[in-house]
């Protein structure tokens, strides 16, 4: 009477259903389904950054930086009117006849290979006067920007804004001016003007002829213009004559809005919980300065504080160990150049919960299927167990 047939058939039919539950979980936890599910969440991060960032290398390299036959015609106009007389050096610091000449005639270039670049600026800045005394001057130039660039263009420029040019040659043509125009560079705060300074004090006095190209600069933080409040990454290099006389920087504008626009963060992780993050490291540092980012996940001043470091294979972390990144070495710059220190990366970044939340998902589903299988199958062994016992318990009764 202590040893009934219900337990005898329950119990060994228990202890059968506890052990395949405790396979199907064992299987779970040490087959290396969720590390693969997660290997492959990061590989995929890896690919579509390595991919994104191969598109704005060939950009930044083979389209925006490529300034050479702009920057070869300003030589040879500067050049002309220098051998007739019909201009001097030091015309380009004022805001004289020559120098406004010059920048007539170079004016439908700029508009032109604007265009064709389609970048959202496009900038020229005379000065022949030692680095010294930039600081202390204001400086000739003209500043032309197209807040969208993407658009066809317009065919009397209705599109383009002055932010920096000479009242007569406002005067003389089609383009409007900024609410935050000036007729000339005046003296700004030093990140301001790096776009200007940094190229034009490289080449300055530098003894090694290097081609313009080779001194060509891309700002490592964003700036903005005197009077605006848009921010803007840009390129330039300096106007350097075939004697070696530097007189002057050509640049491109990038607004960051723009930048951000070709850097989809959807194409990441869906509902757009990735960032794009444009940053730099110094050397052969592994800290990495944030520049801008794209996206609404990760604002520049939390992508700041948070602190991200390359690490192996190419990964990237912060601090707190909370994000997981992708980088793409962009190289941007030739070997020797004298902004080669400057390492730029295209960072996807994502959080951890939001990166390998389909393989929680799934760990959560296939928990949920052990719970339900082992609800189930305990129904199904207890009825059983009763249906078969019940008709002996009445035979022995």
């Amino acid at each position: 009477r202590g040893k009934t047939i219900f337990r005898e058939l329950l119990i060994p039919l228990l202890s059968v259903l506890t052990l395949e539950l405790i396979f199907m979980l064992g299987a779970l936890l040490f087959g290396g389904v969720i590390d693969k599910l997660n290997e492959n969440a990061t590989d995929m991060l890896a690919q579509q950054t390595e991919n994104r960032g191969n598109y704005l290398l060939n950009e930044m390299i083979g389209n925006w930086s490529a300034l050479e036959m702009l920057s070869d015609k300003i030589d040879l106009t500067v050049q002309e009117r220098l051998d007739n007389g019909g201009l001097t050096p030091e015309d380009l610091n004022e805001n004289g006849v020559g120098c406004l000449e010059v920048l007539k005639e170079i004016t439908p270039e700029l508009v032109n290979t604007m265009y064709n670049k389609k970048v959202s600026g496009i900038f020229v800045v005379f000065c022949t006067k030692e680095p010294e005394g930039i600081d202390s001057r204001a400086l000739q130039g003209v500043y032309l920007r197209d807040l969208d660039p993407t658009s066809t263009p317009s065919e009397r420029n209705a599109d383009l804004l002055w932010e920096r040019a000479p009242v007569d040659l406002v005067k003389a043509g089609y383009i409007a001016t900024d609410s935050g125009w000036q007729p000339n560079y005046a003296k700004q705060a030093d990140r301001e003007q790096d776009f200007f300074r940094k190229p034009y004090q490289a080449a300055w006095g530098d003894q090694r002829g290097l081609r313009e190209k080779e001194y060509g600069y891309w700002t490592t933080e964003v700036y903005s213009l005197d009077g605006d409040d848009r921010e803007a990454i840009a390129y330039s290099v300096p106007l350097i004559l075939e004697d070696g006389t530097v007189y002057g920087v050509l640049g491109i504008e990038l607004l960051t809005d723009y930048v951000c626009s070709l850097l989809p963060n959807g194409e990441l992780l869906d509902n757009n919980q990735g960032s794009y993050l444009l940053a730099r490291a110094d050397g052969e540092g592994k800290e990495l300065k944030p520049i801008l980012t794209s996206g609404d996940s990760l604002s520049l001043q939390d992508a700041e504080q948070m602190g991200f470091t390359l690490a192996e294979n190419s990964a990237v972390e912060n601090k707190a160990r909370d994000y997981y990144g992708a980088a793409k070495k962009l190289v941007i710059y030739s070997n020797n150049a004298p902004f080669d220190a400057d390492k730029w990366y295209l960072l996807g970044i994502a959080s951890k919960q939001s990166l390998f939340a389909f393989s929680r998902q799934i760990q959560r589903l296939l928990l949920i299927i052990a719970v339900l299988t082992f609800g189930v199958g305990l129904v199904g062994i207890l009825f059983a167990s009763y249906r078969i016992s019940k008709p002996i318990q009445k035979l022995s009764g």
